[in-house]
């Protein structure tokens, strides 16, 4: 992400070209479709696996303490037995980057990402081991979970400030999944030949409302060699 004084730097020079932009009248029929002019599914389809769902409920930027904002990732178990899921990962699903777009797609991509390919030798024996140890979060049979995942900075006057018409937050890494014999599976939002930016990017109308954590029971998880001060937080739909 770019620092704070560049983006107010190159927020200046965006709020000339779109002030005054925005229209009452109907769109010409060849304009392209704007992300308010298509219908929101109430959850979207980001992974899956014969095991488990990774998908991003409609409501999925959530306001945190200090000016923060986590995203809401909603895991499913669509067996008959318990999953485990390791959400103390370094690499752990989550918001990558984020900033000002005048059109419904990123024209500019220039992040950095972890790219998590296929689980390898090494960490399925390390989740095996996990499951030994007691070390992962159970998911039971045919439920789901809601799992917030927290932006590393400050930034949640983005949703509100920007003088741009959309904000986009795009997303990265992996949720590995085992199941009780030891099998692992991984959710990946790593970018392949058949999903590109637009599958991984949240792209808002602005002004955001950022909606509150709906959990009755939060349980948090800390990463593994981060930083205690951004934990994950789940808790089982109901």
């Amino acid at each position: 992400m770019l620092a704070r004084a560049t983006w107010f730097a190159v927020l200046g020079l965006l709020s000339l070209g779109v002030a005054g932009c925005r229209s009452t009248g109907p769109a010409p029929a060849d304009s392209p479709l704007t992300p308010e002019a298509i219908p929101a599914p109430e959850l979207r389809l980001l992974a899956s696996s014969p095991v488990a769902l990774l998908r991003l409920p409609a409501q999925r930027l959530v306001r945190e303490a200090g000016d923060t904002f986590s995203v809401r990732f909603r895991v499913t178990n669509v067996t008959d037995r318990s999953l485990h899921l390791d959400l103390a990962s370094p690499t752990l699903v989550g918001p990558q980057q984020w900033g000002p777009l005048t059109t419904a797609e990123r024209q500019l991509v220039d992040e950095m990402r972890h790219n998590v390919g296929e689980l390898s030798a090494a960490e399925h024996e390390a989740l095996r081991a996990a499951l030994r140890d007691g070390t992962l979060t159970e998911l039971a049979a045919r439920e789901s979970l809601d799992v917030y995942v927290p932006f590393h900075g400050t930034g949640a006057q983005m949703f509100t400030g920007f003088a741009t018409p959309w904000v986009f937050v795009s997303l990265d890494g992996a949720l590995d999944v085992v199941d009780h014999s030891g099998d692992a599976t991984r959710l990946s939002l790593a970018w392949t030949e058949q999903r590109g930016t637009a599958d991984t990017d949240i792209v808002e109308r602005m002004p955001v409302m950022l909606a509150e954590r709906a959990c009755r029971r939060e349980h948090r998880v800390l990463p593994r060699g981060g930083s205690p001060d951004w934990p994950v937080v789940f808790c089982t739909v109901r």
